[in-house]
């Protein structure tokens, strides 16, 4: 989906074709994984839609010696969101049936502004909980705690299951 049609889809609709909806933030990653199939769980616990998000932020190459790389890494990053979604709604379709609404956007931007921006009148925006190293596993990831603080809805941060994360070495 382009971002056009990203922006033609999230349009308000009148109030009488309002229908609830979860966000829920995907990368691809297991966590990422474990958040959409906690969504689509409470998505259909709701007969709600599922409004899966895949943001892939640019902004680490805005340098000028890198803006030429930067057009072919866009378009890159914008077909494996794509991927992403697809790939995610099929997740989906296996985990909780045909019957649930299912809709995809993929967006270039920051990823906890993007989604606080899209979770707008939500009934909650879902999320991993990437937590990267040794420390990481005592904090949230940024976009998580950025989405705490900020979205203007519940958010659910969802934990890998135990039988996800390495064991601990030396145990």
């Amino acid at each position: 989906m382009t971002t056009a049609e990203a922006s033609e889809s999230t349009q308000s609709p009148s109030t009488d074709d309002i229908r609830p909806f979860v966000v829920v933030g995907f990368d691809g990653s297991p966590d990422g994984e474990a958040a959409l199939l906690f969504a689509a769980e409470e998505a259909a616990l709701r007969n709600a839609e599922l409004r899966i998000i895949c943001v892939y932020d640019m902004s680490p190459l805005t340098s000028s010696a890198v803006i030429e790389l930067a057009t072919n890494a866009w378009q890159f990053m914008a077909a494996a969101a794509k991927q992403d979604i697809a790939r995610g709604t099929a997740l989906v379709r296996d985990a909780v049936g045909a019957e649930l609404a299912i809709s995809g956007m993929s967006l270039p931007g920051r990823p906890s502004q993007v989604l606080a921006e899209h979770c707008e009148g939500a009934v909650m925006l879902v999320v991993g909980s990437r937590r990267l190293g040794g420390i990481g596993r005592l904090f949230l990831g940024s976009t998580s705690t950025e989405l705490i603080h900020h979205a203007p809805v519940p958010v659910v941060v969802v934990p890998l299951p135990a039988r996800a994360h390495p064991a601990p070495s030396g145990h």
